[in-house]
């Protein structure tokens, strides 16, 4: 079965890091909610790190 995914672009990094708090364990490259920096739609496989609220991520949660 395919997993399902939902995906939102130009995410704030300030919220970014607050929804994965919130909804996962706050580590971009790993758990549920992942995050790619700088990318629009794109879904992540883990590229960001860290977050910064100076940039914007895609974020997807399985």
């Amino acid at each position: 079965m395919a997993r399902l995914l939902v995906c939102m672009g130009n995410v704030p990094g300030k919220a970014a890091a607050a929804l994965d708090v919130q909804l996962d364990d706050g580590v971009p490259n790993g758990g549920s909610f992942r995050a790619t920096q700088g990318a629009n739609n794109v879904v992540p496989g883990g590229a960001a790190t860290a977050y910064s609220e100076d940039q914007t991520y895609t974020v997807c949660r399985e």
